[in-house]
């Protein structure tokens, strides 16, 4: 045990240092040193491009599948309750905007649904955010196709437990 900074290790073996083994591999990234995680720069490449005209590349297209609706009104609700314009360029948008749609957000916003000009459904819901939404969609997708193109938007990164090390913390 370290009495200076209170870290204790298990019986000292071999073992334990060495980042191949369970025993003295970070918990965090499994001893590899790096994490993939979702890239915000990847997710929104060209800042010049408003939201309105594909800035969030993953949602791309917002009014012309399907598929896509569903982010798209739930962009516009986001964008009148903090007061954004979604014409406006990705590098105009107030930071707080930025972090909100990438990152989402717990507080209820109203959502209004509208096809064909009525408004077919109304209701409030917390707003998810594109990163959670993409790492949900990546633990639930079965189709490698699918993951590749998920994993497109992702960038390997060094780990924040072990800082890249690999070992775990009391190791180090």
């Amino acid at each position: 045990a370290c009495p200076v900074h209170g870290t204790a290790l298990e019986e000292l073996e071999p073992r334990a240092f060495s980042f191949n083994s369970p025993y003295g591999a970070c918990p965090e990234c499994t001893g590899l040193g790096f994490k993939q995680e979702f890239d915000p720069e990847l997710i929104v490449p060209d800042d010049g491009l408003s939201i309105s005209r594909g800035a969030i590349l993953p949602w791309a297209g917002g009014r012309s599948d399907g598929n896509k609706v569903f982010y798209w009104d739930r962009l516009r609700a986001l964008a009148d309750h903090l007061g954004f314009d979604l014409a406006t360029p990705w590098r105009g948008l107030p930071e707080a905007a930025k972090q909100t749609v990438l990152y989402g957000s717990s507080e209820p916003i109203e959502v209004v649904y509208k096809r064909g000009g009525k408004e077919t459904m109304r209701f409030k819901a917390e707003f998810e955010g594109v990163i959670a939404n993409l790492a949900r969609r990546l633990a639930e997708v079965s189709s490698d196709y699918a993951r590749e193109k998920l994993e497109a938007f992702m960038s390997l990164r060094p780990c924040p437990a072990c800082g890249g090390s690999r070992y775990k913390p009391a190791v180090l």
